[in-house]
């Protein structure tokens, strides 16, 4: 609990000046009470001058010395904590990575050997399509962390953004429904704003939460996508009836390469959602989520609404 006495000295050694000042006057109490004590009363004066004219400098510049001495302490402590942070998060993505790399390497070349061995040519044909699909597989790896990549390296100020109508945007979203499993909620097309949005990428965020949503419900459910106005926001809401996820498991989903699946049965580096967070930060927006097990997920995307020039 901070007490009334702790926030005086935060205030009083707040800056260098501040503690200067009070080594000096401290200094120049002390010069007077041995002044007093132990020489002539007609000197007081001249010690107080002397006092004020060396002392006072002498303890700003020893104050700023130590505060900035301190500051280079800290700035250093936080310099090591980010690359010790840094580092933390390259080493597991390099497990993570030799992991997702391995597997597909180890079957394409199990089938280029099987290739040369068998003579039939129906194995041939099977060999030869599964060593396609690896293959596609590592692309798509790579892609994504290309992808998240330039995501990071993007600032916000020179980031390319259009206005578009949000009706256009459900044009683009019925490109996910080939199998007719999601399901458009919108009062009124017409109504909705304009936004300001790099379609693109804005597709690919929206890409990672609808096939989430979609790979982890059951195929016989509907996935819902809900579009409104609140307040001086679009929101963009995208619920499904799959397993759900835990208190536990929610606060890390957008986590740079967490996999709920440890063991590593589904393909991903974890970095779908990442990425589709990093989309919607750039657009000056946000992702909640909500989630239970049994009971589905569901994630709400909100994005500005343009202002009316």
């Amino acid at each position: 609990m901070i007490t009334t006495k702790s926030l005086t000295l935060n205030r009083l050694f707040k800056t260098p000046l501040h503690t200067a000042a009070f080594a000096t006057f401290i200094s120049l109490l002390l010069a007077t009470v041995i002044n007093v004590l132990f020489l002539s009363p007609t000197t007081l004066p001249m010690t107080l001058l002397i006092t004020l004219v060396i002392g006072a400098p002498m303890s700003y510049l020893t104050i700023k010395t130590v505060f900035a001495l301190r500051d280079t302490i800290e700035g250093q402590k936080i310099k090591l904590a980010i690359e010790h942070e840094r580092a933390e998060i390259l080493s597991k993505f390099m497990r993570d990575a030799a992991h997702e790399f391995k597997t597909p390497l180890t079957l394409m070349s199990t089938n280029l050997y099987l290739l040369e061995k068998t003579p039939d040519q129906e194995k041939k044909r099977l060999y030869t399509e599964q060593t396609y699909d690896q293959i596609q597989a590592l692309n798509t790896l790579l892609e994504t962390i290309l992808i998240l990549t330039r995501l990071d390296a993007t600032d916000k100020t020179d980031y390319p953004r259009e206005p578009v109508k949000a009706a256009e945007l459900l044009t683009d979203i019925r490109s996910f429904n080939s199998n007719a499993r999601i399901k458009m909620l919108v009062e009124n097309t017409e109504t909705l704003p304009v936004v300001q949005v790099n379609l693109a990428d804005l597709h690919l965020a929206l890409t990672q939460i609808i096939g989430n949503a979609l790979r982890f419900s059951p195929t016989e459910s509907d996935v819902t996508l809900q579009v409104a106005v609140s307040g001086q926001w679009l929101s963009l809401q995208i619920s499904d009836g799959g397993q759900g996820m835990s208190a536990e498991t929610l606060p890390h989903i957008f986590d740079r390469f967490y996999r709920v699946d440890a063991t590593h049965t589904t393909r991903g580096l974890g970095l779908g959602l990442a990425i589709a967070k990093r989309v919607f930060e750039l657009h000056d927006g946000h992702i909640e989520v909500q989630s239970e097990i049994g009971k589905g997920t569901s994630f709400k995307a909100y994005l500005p609404i343009a202002r009316a020039k």
